[in-house]
């Protein structure tokens, strides 16, 4: 018997707007804060704007619904260069789990005062704050659109990009590797974060790297051919010309798979 794959060698990106595709295929991945609830407190819900580029493993047949809801404009990224470039599956973690409970208990022992505060750099403080950037909620409410929505996160196969903290500290801008939640709602504060990091702490791809380039309608491929024609100093002719032949809109996804 053959089974359908639940997973592909495919990390897509999706995106609401063609300016947004065409600015990742010039200046790379950029990541941007995010707002998360952390699902480790016990009392009250918290959240954390952590600075990340975001990716969901599912073959094309079934990223119908990433598509209505993150944007029908996108990129298909080879699984091996996100695997080479460090990005990791999310840890989804459901309420009441036996697996919550305990991490709790760690996160409260590294967090007292047992460990000394000098050399920062290697404090344990440092992996803590990087691997709490992985852990998602497997249920809750995401921040879209200036309002709260209801998802079930554990559909998403979420991977995940996050700058390492130590590059974070030595890009020497002053910012917070988290923001608050007031200041991620904040949008100067915002924007001035999001360009800071993300020129910074690009996550860079190669054209071969590069396996589907989604646009929204079929009628938008010429547009989008000739914006990469535009981008002179990063690909070539020969280049170019195989990127063009992995263009695909989002209506033949929805009507063909």
């Amino acid at each position: 018997m053959k089974y359908a794959n639940v997973s592909a060698n495919t990390l897509f990106h999706f995106t609401n707007k063609k300016k947004n595709l065409i600015g990742i295929l010039s200046n790379e991945f950029l990541p941007r804060y995010c707002l998360e609830e952390m699902p480790f407190n016990e009392s009250n819900i918290v959240e954390k704007a952590i600075p990340m580029v975001c990716f969901c493993d599912l073959p094309i047949s079934q990223i119908k619904q990433h598509l209505k809801f993150y944007g029908r404009y996108g990129l298909g990224m080879r699984k091996e260069w996100g695997i080479n470039k460090g990005l990791n599956p999310v840890f989804y973690i459901s309420k009441g789990s036996q697996s919550k409970k305990r991490f709790q208990n760690i996160i409260k022992f590294l967090f007292s005062d047992f460990w000394p505060k000098e050399n920062f750099k290697e404090h344990p403080h440092i992996s803590l704050k990087e691997f709490l950037s992985y852990f998602k909620p497997y249920e809750g409410k995401i921040w879209r659109n200036g309002k709260y929505i209801e998802k079930k996160f554990y559909d998403e196969r979420e991977w995940r990009y996050v700058p390492k903290l130590e590059d974070f500290l030595n890009s020497g801008h002053g910012f917070r590797y988290w923001l608050t939640k007031d200041e991620f709602l904040e949008e100067k504060t915002k924007k001035i974060c999001d360009e800071y990091i993300g020129y910074d702490l690009p996550l860079k791809f190669g054209p071969d790297d590069i396996k589907y380039i989604i646009v929204s309608k079929e009628k938008e491929i010429d547009g989008l051919i000739e914006s990469i024609e535009e981008i002179k100093s990063k690909y070539d002719e020969k280049t170019k010309k195989r990127l063009f032949s992995r263009i695909i809109s989002s209506e033949q996804i929805i009507e063909d798979f």
